[in-house]
């Protein structure tokens, strides 16, 4: 899998990204056996940082567009 970083924004202790992953399908994903194609999904995500390390993170991640790939 290859993950890319999009676009980054940072306020105080917040920061947050857009992320774009690429990959093959090659394991069990959501009841779908593994088919060999090629995916791509975006995700945007939130992370609270404290003393250097992530405390919190709040995501959201395009299950739905990577379920209609695998099922097209």
């Amino acid at each position: 899998m290859r993950v890319a970083i999009q676009a980054t924004l940072a306020q105080d202790d917040l920061v947050a990204a857009s992320f774009a992953y690429e990959g093959t399908h090659q394991g069990v994903y959501y009841g779908f056996e593994p088919t060999g194609k090629r995916l791509f999904f975006t995700s945007c995500d939130i992370f609270r940082v404290s003393d250097g390390q992530i405390a919190e993170h709040w995501g959201m991640g395009d299950i739905a567009g990577v379920v209609a790939q695998l099922k097209g």
